[in-house]
């Protein structure tokens, strides 16, 4: 016989030990299978059937298997637990239920998958060179699903340079200040952390007045507080380069040839970003590299 599988869980903690409910008693149409989730190391109590007064035959199997049902169930309350759970408890579990005459009165189902429940998050924060920051939420758990908030307000993509407010990270736009809050949850637990977020101190931001904007002859600069604002001379050219890892480090070439300070009006070759020097042309060509990795990538200046 084939089943549906429905999804229905409660929450009631987030720690260690945490117990989930789930009823699987409550119709759902042709679905057969109700879909329960089990906290690793925690206790799941499930409601397979309707409480019973009188002490009827009892069947419980595990994928079909049969347990002693005096072991997990409670005909009383017609709960079923499991206690301790551990990954093998991953499976499906029916009840039978029998009266004196042999005849089955009963029958409840449901299907459990084993998570392991979130850990408290932790919360970081980079300020980047050009003054927006970088945050990132990382937990451990299974099936983590990612929330944040800004001011308990959510934290919308308008918000965002890149990334998005269901990711374990992102990029701050340039500015943005409160109290920023990430949550961790999945079927089994929730977890938040929370930090505030100020304006980085020290950058140093880069803008170019050199660009035509129409009839528009003065362009809007902006200066982080406490940091560094340059404006670029008309044809000079700053360039970026930047790429997730450990340990990395910068290398550039001009049509082939190592980028040498001659070129530049600042910044070095071995760092991520630079202010070329007026009337430079050709290839340039940046290098990624770590002890395990290189990568690189070119453009026509």
């Amino acid at each position: 016989m084939l089943y549906r599988a429905a999804v229905l869980v409660f929450l009631v903690g987030v720690t260690d030990g945490v117990k989930v409910l789930c009823n699987a008693t409550r119709p759902h149409g042709d679905v057969n299978v109700t879909q329960c989730f089990g906290p690793l190391g925690g206790a799941v109590e499930v409601q397979l059937v309707t409480p019973f007064l009188q002490d009827y035959q009892t069947i419980l199997k595990k994928n079909g298997v049969y347990q002693h049902s005096s072991q997990h169930f409670e005909l009383s309350t017609g709960i079923f637990t499991v206690k301790d759970i551990k990954r093998s408890d991953d499976a499906e579990y029916s009840i039978e239920i029998y009266n004196d005459n042999g005849t089955s009165i009963a029958m409840g189902i449901c299907s459990l998958s084993v998570q392991a429940p979130v850990s408290s998050p932790l919360l970081s924060l980079e300020c980047l060179a050009s003054g927006e920051q970088r945050v990132s939420c990382s937990a451990e758990g299974d099936a983590l699903r990612y929330g944040w908030s800004l001011d308990g307000n959510p934290l919308v993509d308008t918000h965002l340079l890149s990334g998005s407010g269901a990711t374990s990270h992102m990029t701050l736009k340039l500015g943005l200040s409160g109290v920023i809050k990430c949550s961790v949850s999945n079927d089994v637990s929730i977890s938040t952390t929370s930090t505030t977020v100020s304006v980085c101190v020290g950058v140093k931001v880069f803008c170019n007045a050199t660009r035509p904007h129409g009839d528009v002859n003065v362009p809007q600069c902006f200066g982080p507080l406490g940091g560094a604002v340059e404006c670029l001379a008309s044809g000079e050219q700053r360039v970026s380069c930047s790429a997730e890892g450990d340990a990395l480090r910068y290398g550039w070439s001009l049509d082939g040839n190592p980028l040498v300070d001659t070129h530049l009006l600042s910044g070095s070759g071995a760092t991520s970003h630079m202010t070329l020097k007026l009337g430079l042309s050709g290839v340039i060509k940046c290098s990624v590299s770590n002890d395990v990795s290189i990568s690189t990538a070119s453009k026509t200046v």
